[in-house]
């Protein structure tokens, strides 16, 4: 069963249930950043422009916007969260190889999209378990240690990228993300799953529980209006056309304007992460002891800071310090937002809102690197000016969260334990 406050499990104790895991994040973040840092590189060596490097990152972020849904939906109606998580990995694992063979910039972009929607079975499941794990007491330290994870996974991706980048063949590198994708499932395989409402509903009733999930009836979104959740979820969308459409442009703008090499851009993107990896532990606890709210407007604030910053990135201490902004705000972002919806989520809805929350955060990945790439075009507005136009959103989001969301720690009925939150029905959208 969930903890609850009277039980509230230690941190050693959330570490140890969660170490499989956490394992898997890792490796998992690992694999992703790897692949999108050595694509994003190989694309601009072959000519490709900059728009059509970040389509490759648009079309990883409409992966994002329309998978991780129907898998958090899958993982809560059958109540398998591991064999979603598996098949997710080792689905995508498999489909690694095709990189080899096929290297043109348009294929990159189709097998990049393809590999995120196999591999997003992951994400939504993963962020339901740790929040069911750590109960309404420890949410926010047990999202941290997810996050600190895959913050590790992402940097070390970076850091693996900008040396494979000087060192190996396109081909080799793919080989070992297939070595690692394995590594990933079979730390999954260890990983002891909270248990959850068994269900093996016929083939059309599943597709259509999934559907009345995901696509509600009109009037039928309280879950959505819990605490203002679907301003949180709109703002952290707003943020993400502001930081990752700046971000996708940041190997070619790292490699291109402001001179570095493959391995110092490596060390350079890689910073971000690896900071998370002692931030996410930190504002986990901040989330449990301050509240949700004020970590997600700081980390919106914050937000649209770094694209100003990288605009006057004209050395490497200065990409260095905004690569430690961006770990601290988005630290301060995730694990207020992971706890807000955590709270907020009606019991057995868990994975589904943060799934739902990934979809957001989609939209304005989708957006965000189309765009900035446009704006970036020499003949457009050029690098600089347009990371300093987009930051505006980032300021808008944090309006958004501060006057129309309310506080869930501690809120009467809050948190999908609460003694006012709705039976869930899985028949119910």
């Amino acid at each position: 069963m969930p903890s609850t406050a009277a039980e509230a499990p230690s941190g050693l104790s959330l570490l140890r249930r969660l170490a499989p895991l956490l394992a898997s994040s890792v490796i998992y973040g690992l694999v992703g950043m790897m692949m999108s840092t050595i694509l994003a590189v190989d694309m601009d060596r072959q000519g490709a422009s900059r728009l059509m490097v970040g389509l490759m990152f648009a079309g990883s972020a409409v992966a994002f916007l329309l998978f991780p849904p129907i898998w958090g939906a899958l993982s809560d109606i059958l109540g398998t969260p591991r064999r979603i998580m598996f098949s997710g990995i080792l689905a995508a694992t498999l489909m690694l190889p095709l990189f080899i063979p096929f290297t043109d910039p348009g294929a990159s972009v189709v097998l990049r999209f393809l590999f995120v929607a196999l591999a997003t079975g992951f994400v939504a499941p993963a962020l339901g378990q740790t929040s069911t794990v750590g109960g309404s007491a420890r949410r926010g330290t047990a999202l941290g240690f997810l996050n600190a994870a895959m913050g590790l996974g992402r940097g070390s991706g970076q850091i693996c990228a900008g040396f494979l980048l000087g060192l190996v063949a396109r081909e080799w590198s793919f080989v070992l993300m297939v070595i690692l994708g394995f590594a990933a499932t079979g730390c999954l395989a260890l990983f002891r799953p909270e248990p959850g409402p068994a269900r093996s509903p016929a083939r059309g009733s599943l597709a259509g529980e999934v559907a009345r999930r995901l696509i509600p009836r009109v009037g039928n979104v309280a879950h959505l209006k819990r605490h203002g959740l679907i301003w949180v979820f709109v703002a952290f969308s707003l943020r993400d056309v502001t930081v990752l459409g700046s971000w996708a442009m940041m190997p070619v703008y790292i490699l291109d304007t402001v001179g570095l090499k493959e391995w110092q851009m490596g060390l350079m993107l890689g910073a971000n992460p690896l900071c998370q990896v002692f931030f996410q532990p930190l504002f986990g606890r901040l989330a449990d002891s301050l509240g949700r709210k004020s970590l997600i407007v700081s980390g919106l604030l914050g937000s649209a800071g770094v694209p100003i910053l990288f605009s006057f990135a004209g050395a490497p201490w200065v990409i260095a310090g905004g690569m430690v902004l961006v770990a601290l705000v988005y630290s301060s972002l995730a694990a207020g937002t992971a706890a807000f919806i955590g709270d907020a989520a009606p019991e057995g809805r868990v994975a589904e809102l943060m799934g739902l929350h990934v979809t957001f955060r989609g939209i304005g990945g989708a957006i965000g690197p189309v765009l900035v790439g446009t704006l970036a075009l020499p003949s457009v507005l050029g690098f600089q000016r347009a990371f300093q136009a987009v930051s505006v959103l980032a300021l808008l989001a944090a309006a958004l969260v501060y006057f129309l969301a309310e506080e869930t720690l501690g809120a009467s009925g809050g948190g999908p334990h609460g003694p006012e939150a709705p039976p869930a029905s899985p028949l119910m959208p």
